[in-house]
C-alpha cells in the first residue's frame, strides 16, 4: 500500500532542496536529522499497523522510539502520543501495553545506567540544564523586564549560591538535580 505519491516526494524534496535552515546544517553533524528520520519511520509504521494490525509493528514502533528517543531525549514526548492513539483503536490494551512494555524495556537500561554511573535517576541530565538557563531564564527575563542573559545570569548566581550552602560538590548527580528544582 502506498502512502503518498511520487508528486508529493518530489515537492517534499524540492522544498528541502532550496530550504536555507537546511544548507546551514549540511555542513554540521546535529542529531535532527536522524531523529526526523527515526520518528517519520516510526509514524509510517504505525499509519500501517492501523490498515493490518500485526503486532510486530507496535514492536518495530516501539524500538523506534527508543531508538529516537536515545538520539534525542524529547522523544518521551512521542511515547503519550502514541499510547493515545492506540487506546482508541481494537485491541488497544495488548496494543498499547506491548508499546509501552517493549519502549520500557529498551530505555531502562540507560536509566540504570546512569543511577550507577553518575547517580542520577534521569534518562538525560540535558533537561535539567536547559529548564535553569534557556527555560527558566526566558520566563524570569519576561517577567523582570530585563535580558535573558541577564536572567541567565541571575539564575545562575543563585545556583551557585546553593551549591555552597547546600554543599554540594559541582560535578555531583545532585548539583544536576539542583538545576532541574531551581529552574
Amino acid at each position: 500500500a502506498q502512502l503518498i505519491g511520487p508528486m508529493a516526494a518530489l515537492l517534499a524534496a524540492a522544498l528541502h532542496a532550496v530550504s536555507i535552515p537546511a544548507m546551514l546544517a549540511s555542513v554540521q553533524l546535529l542529531s535532527d536529522g536522524l531523529f526526523s528520520l527515526i520518528i517519520t519511520a516510526t509514524l509510517v509504521i504505525l499509519v500501517r499497523h492501523l490498515h493490518e494490525e500485526k503486532w510486530w509493528l507496535i514492536v518495530s514502533a516501539a524500538v523506534l522510539t527508543a531508538g529516537a528517543t536515545y538520539v534525542r531525549p524529547v522523544g518521551f514526548i512521542f511515547v503519550p502520543i502514541v499510547t493515545l492513539v492506540l487506546l482508541l483503536q481494537a485491541n488497544r490494551f495488548f496494543n498499547a501495553g506491548t508499546y509501552l512494555l517493549v519502549f520500557a524495556l529498551l530505555v531502562a537500561p540507560w536509566f540504570a545506567r546512569n543511577q550507577l554511573v553518575a547517580g542520577y535517576a534521569g534518562f538525560s541530565s540535558v533537561v535539567d540544564q536547559n529548564l535553569l538557563y534557556y527555560e527558566a531564564a526566558g520566563v524570569r527575563a519576561s517577567i523582570a523586564g530585563t535580558s535573558t542573559e541577564r536572567a541567565r545570569q541571575q539564575l545562575d548566581d543563585i545556583y551557585q549560591k546553593r551549591l555552597k550552602f547546600e554543599q554540594i560538590e559541582p560535578s555531583s548527580a545532585e548539583a544536576w538535580r539542583l538545576k532541574g528544582r531551581i529552574g
